[in-house]
């Protein structure tokens, strides 16, 4: 891993060494920044290994009606600057939703491929990953109103590029999704132009559109919440309704 990037790093110190003055100026500005890089990287005794886990946290799942949303963290005790993994999950009771970042700035691609059920994600950041809080949620839409540690199968994951050990944590009980009384879900869904949310005091609403970014956030609202959509983009949208003991997460759908 440490020769890859060494080797990143030459290519591209050589691409910058041009035949103008203006160029090699430049060149001698990168090589003393990518000499220090390399320093670090050389005296760097992080190393990847049992002891640094990818935890699917199941335990800690938000769930609502028909959509369930759990984080990824990391337990370690180096410095983490990327993630990958991958899992297969039951097709038959669940369909992938999204993937959306807690931590920020965050570069993440995530990859879902249908022909073998398989879910990949990578993601880097110039900042060290916080340890042992969230790092990203993955949302499933739910139909047989359980998910489990069973559900996941063959996962595999890499910090900085490197194995590393894997915990999957259990739900608190066998059926963690339950159904709620239809009359106090946001509605209606789809929406045109407002959604009426019921929502107890004291609570945060935020909502984020299908590439995991927020894009509208109001603390303490009404108890009974009129939320305009009407300038909103078509498409799918997570609206999150949180207070200080419960988070409910769900689906939206804006059109015309």
């Amino acid at each position: 891993m440490k020769f890859i990037i060494l080797l990143i790093l030459f290519l591209f110190r050589f691409i910058s060494d041009g035949n103008s003055q203006d160029s090699k100026s430049i060149s001698n500005d990168i090589s003393v920044s990518l000499k220090s890089i390399e320093d670090l990287i050389s005296n760097s005794s992080s190393v990847i290994n049992e002891f640094d886990t990818v935890v699917f946290d199941i335990n800690l799942a938000n769930f609502n009606a028909d959509f369930i949303e759990f984080p990824i963290t990391i337990i370690s005790d180096d410095s983490i600057y990327s993630l990958d993994y991958s899992f297969e999950f039951n097709s038959n009771n669940y369909l992938f939703d999204t993937v959306y970042n807690v931590i920020s700035p965050l570069q993440f691609l995530v990859y879902y491929n249908e022909a073998d059920f398989r879910l990949r994600f990578t993601c880097n950041s110039f900042s060290i990953f916080p340890l042992s809080s969230p790092i990203v949620y993955i949302g499933f839409n739910v139909l047989d109103f359980s998910f489990c540690e069973l559900n996941i199968s063959q996962p595999r994951a890499y910090l900085n590029g490197e194995p590393c050990s894997i915990k999957i944590t259990d739900c608190p009980n066998p059926t963690v999704i339950s159904k709620q009384d239809v009359s106090k879900l946001p509605h209606p869904n789809p929406v045109k132009t407002e959604l009426f949310i019921e929502q107890p005091a004291g609570s945060k609403i935020i909502v984020l559109d299908s590439f995991g970014k927020q894009v509208f956030e109001r603390f303490n609202p009404q108890k009974e919440e009129h939320l305009f959509m009407g300038n909103f983009e078509n498409g799918i949208y997570s609206l999150r309704v949180s207070t200080s003991t419960s988070i409910n997460t769900y689906k939206i759908v804006r059109v015309d």
